[in-house]
This record gives C-alpha cells, sequence and structure tokens, in this order.
C-alpha cells in the first residue's frame, strides 16, 4: 500500500480510513520521523531540526490541504494521533479481526479532524 498522499486526487472522504490502514498495515520506511522525535528529545540542536521538518514537511501542508476552521490545530492533532498509532502499532493490532475494527474507529477519529461535525 502506498502512503496517503495530500494533492489533488487524495478522496477527501476516506482520508481518515486510508491513514488508520497505512499506519497499522503498512512496513516501516527507511525515514521515521516519530523515531526520530523520540531519540532527538534531549538534544536541543537535533529536536530543533526535528520541529523544523514537522511545521514545514507535515503541519503546514496538512492544514493547507485541511481548509477550514481551525486546520492548523486539526493538522497537528491529526499528526499527533498519527504519531501515537505508528509508534504502539505492533501492540495495537496483534489480531487480525481487531485490526480491522480498529482501522474503522481510529478512521472515524481522523475523519472528523479532516471534516468536523457540525455542531
Amino acid at each position: 500500500m502506498q502512503p496517503v498522499r495530500l494533492g489533488p486526487k487524495t478522496v477527501r472522504s476516506a482520508f481518515g480510513e486510508q491513514l488508520a490502514r497505512f499506519l497499522l498495515t503498512s512496513g516501516r520506511g527507511a525515514v521515521d520521523l516519530v523515531q526520530a522525535a523520540v531519540r532527538s528529545a534531549g538534544e536541543p540542536e537535533a529536536l530543533a531540526v526535528v520541529v523544523d521538518l514537522f511545521e514545514k514537511r507535515l503541519a503546514e501542508p496538512l492544514a493547507a490541504w485541511l481548509g477550514g476552521s481551525q486546520a492548523r490545530v486539526r493538522s497537528k492533532a491529526i499528526i499527533a494521533l498519527a504519531s501515537g498509532v505508528h509508534l504502539l502499532r505492533d501492540a495495537l493490532s496483534e489480531k487480525p479481526d481487531e485490526q480491522e475494527v480498529l482501522i474503522e474507529l481510529l478512521g472515524q477519529i481522523f475523519q472528523d479532524l479532516v471534516d468536523p461535525p457540525a455542531t
């Protein structure tokens, strides 16, 4: 499965499920920003680089794609949740039947951040 990419062909209504499925079923990439952030926490210079990459490569483009009210905060919430799922994915989805339920639940959470329900 290919990583979720943001662009004109991204199907907004399927983003939450696609992201959840990717996080729980894909192989580990060569560059793992989550692990880099964890490892760099004690090194101010390294952490500054990771924070800069986070802002420029993840938070800003995602916020631009999301648009609307509080897009920047919603983008950071998506990234924070995705990071936690990625970090703990081996412990989260040990059984295939549980994995599908987890994908559905997490997909809905992500989707609600993409398109917040009307209040």
